[in-house]
This record gives structure tokens, C-alpha cells and sequence, in this order.
């Protein structure tokens, strides 16, 4: 009898010691950062979607906001935030910042899917759906105090950082991606929201459905991924996968190839007999013929 008590002390003592080991070895939980240094300056959170900061001091600009917990443990004040787009995911964090006063940023004419009124609107004629304008992921209630002033190749600057927002519709119907460069030689980073996220990738198709008849919303979609191309950015920060800090045009052009393809599958040529309001636009690929699934 006593032998098994010894036994099961020492078994008992081994696993607390062995718990012991592990923690001490992953260091204190307490301070484990939820946020990651990817490239000088730069930090993303863990998992996805991602939302990511620029640092400078003790200051911190936000781009997205999927929560309103940022562990940043040298940052006293988050100076801003810039909404890439709408869908709730990366707006889960807007009532936290809005009531610590923080100023949030959107696009100009998201107040569609982010304003109170808006959003109640939204709501209410899409159940059941009276009209083809549809759109993903709307958040439940919308929000009072947000600044809908960002615009398509607007600049501006943050503590040494000069950013330009680049208008990406595709992925939402109002979408921009943030380009930031420290100083004058920086590299140029792009913070991309949901416009790829991998080479050749897309995190939700679907959302780029903005019509179920044609092509509407994966054209301007192919076409915003040309556009962060033609920049030449040093490094892409998707919202939905993991930075791509190489071959980020080749990135691009893949995914914009592969979106394109899939328009061009989705449109219909103009001459079958469907309402005119539905008929997709002429597809523009001289020389090449409608493909036929009888051959």
C-alpha cells in the first residue's frame, strides 16, 4: 500500500515538473507578445485576419483593426487607424477604439456598410434581397464617429512615414490598400487588406461576387492587383496570409492572371438573349473564343 502511494507522489511530482520545465521554457505567458516585428518598424498580429502597425517611439498608427487589444509593449498611444475596407472581421476593434477616442479612418463611401444609418439601411432592404447591389460580411450595427475621408492616391504623412492610399476595389466594393515608406529610401511596404492573400491566391472569392451574372467585381479586382504592381513594392501585407517579402510584382501579376481567368469564365458573351441588365460586358481578349463545354 505504501508503495503505491510513493508511486503515485513521485508520478504526480514528475508532472508537475515537468509542467514546470515546459512554461519556464516558453517563458512567462504573461508577457508572450501577440504582436510580431516582421520587418523595422513594422508589426502584424497573430492570426487572421492580421492587423498591422506601424511604430515609431511610443507611437503607433494601426492599419486595420480585428481587435482593439494592441500589446505593443513600447506604445503608450495608438495615434490612428485606416480601415482597409468594411467587412466586420477587420472592424472587430472599432467600437473599442472609437470610445478610447482613437480616430478611425475609412475610404470615402463605405458610410454605406459602416455608418449607423447606413448599415441599418443595408440591413433592412437586403432580407430578402430587393436589388443585385450586394456585398459580404456587413457589420450587425454600424458605427458613430468614423472619418470617411480617405480617397484613392490621397498622401499624407506619420512621424517620418509618407503613405499614399491606393483604391483596390475587389475584395469589398470599397476597398483600399496602404502604402507606407520611412523616409525618403525606405523600402516601400503595402498593406493590402483582403486583396490577395498568397501568390495566386484569394482568401474568400466570393466576395468579389458582386454580381451573379457577369464579371462585375472580379474585373476591378484583377485590375487593383495591376495597380499595386506597377508600384513595385518591396514587401505585400495581406490581411488574410503571411507577408510576401519577395517577388511581390510576380506575386501580384499571378493573382491578377488567375482573376482574370476566372472573369473570364463567370462572363457570358453578350449575344444570349438575358435582360439587358444582366448581360456581361464585352469580354476584351481579342482572338480568343468563348470556350464550349460540347468539345
Amino acid at each position: 500500500m505504501r508503495n503505491r502511494i510513493f508511486i503515485g507522489m513521485l508520478c504526480l511530482l514528475l508532472v508537475l515538473a515537468a509542467a514546470w520545465i515546459s512554461r519556464s521554457g516558453t517563458g512567462d505567458k504573461k508577457f508572450a507578445p501577440g504582436w510580431q516585428e516582421v520587418a523595422p518598424g513594422i508589426f502584424r498580429s497573430a492570426g487572421f485576419p492580421a492587423g498591422h502597425a506601424l511604430v515609431d517611439s511610443d507611437a503607433a498608427l494601426l492599419i486595420d483593426a480585428p481587435s482593439d487589444s494592441v500589446d505593443l509593449k513600447a506604445v503608450r498611444k495608438i495615434e490612428g487607424v485606416l480601415l482597409t475596407h468594411y467587412h466586420r472581421d477587420v472592424c472587430r476593434g472599432v467600437p473599442g477604439f472609437l470610445k478610447k477616442g482613437v480616430k478611425v479612418r475609412a475610404a470615402k463611401g463605405t458610410e454605406e456598410w459602416l455608418s449607423r444609418k447606413g448599415v441599418a439601411t443595408y440591413w433592412k432592404e437586403s432580407l430578402p434581397l430587393r436589388n443585385s447591389r450586394t456585398a459580404y460580411q456587413v457589420v450587425p450595427e454600424g458605427f458613430d464617429g468614423i472619418d470617411y475621408s480617405l480617397e484613392g492616391d490621397q498622401k499624407f504623412s506619420w512621424r517620418g512615414y509618407s503613405i499614399q492610399v491606393i483604391a483596390t476595389p475587389g475584395h469589398a466594393r470599397n476597398h483600399a490598400a496602404i502604402a507606407a515608406r520611412k523616409g525618403r529610401d525606405g523600402p516601400l511596404a503595402i498593406f493590402c487588406g483582403g486583396a490577395l492573400c498568397a501568390p495566386g491566391k484569394m482568401w474568400s472569392p466570393y466576395t468579389t461576387d458582386w454580381d451573379h451574372w457577369t464579371d462585375l467585381g472580379l474585373k476591378p479586382s484583377a485590375e487593383s492587383l495591376r495597380t499595386l504592381a506597377k508600384l513595385k513594392p518591396a514587401a505585400l501585407y495581406p490581411a488574410y496570409g503571411p507577408p510576401i517579402m519577395a517577388n511581390t510584382v510576380d506575386a501580384l501579376t499571378k493573382t491578377s492572371e488567375v482573376v482574370d481567368e476566372a472573369g473570364f469564365l463567370k462572363s457570358l458573351p453578350p449575344t444570349l438573349s438575358w435582360p439587358r441588365s444582366r448581360r456581361a460586358a464585352p469580354v476584351k481578349n481579342p482572338g480568343r473564343k468563348s470556350p464550349s463545354i460540347f468539345t
